[in-house]
């Protein structure tokens, strides 16, 4: 029984280092670079968080979507259109739980 938690644990602790080391290295590109790139890694960050953390997820979202419509870049606001529409969603689906 106790091996059964340990390993279950672990197998919980071990299948979130994907998503933060993703995260992460994100974060990380998302300060060194400048200009019409940084839209795009936003809206890949905005996805990555999608699970974790609805909340940053809609803020790199929208972060996104206003740098895209500044450099009126059409195919990165339309990525943050539908992805914000899919988080609001969701957000409703689950405050109806």
């Amino acid at each position: 029984m106790k091996r059964s938690l340990i390993i279950c644990l672990l197998i919980i602790l071990v299948s979130g280092l994907p998503a933060n080391t993703k995260i992460d290295s994100l974060e990380t590109l998302l300060n060194k670079i400048v200009g019409k790139e940084k839209p795009h890694i936003l809206n890949q960050l905005s996805t990555a968080y999608i699970r974790i953390d609805s909340e940053m997820s809609m803020e790199c979202g929208f972060q996104a979507l206003e740098l895209a419509e500044k450099e009126n870049n059409i195919l990165e606001k339309a990525k943050e259109k539908y992805l914000i529409d899919v988080l609001k969603k969701r957000k409703i689906h689950f405050a109806g739980r």
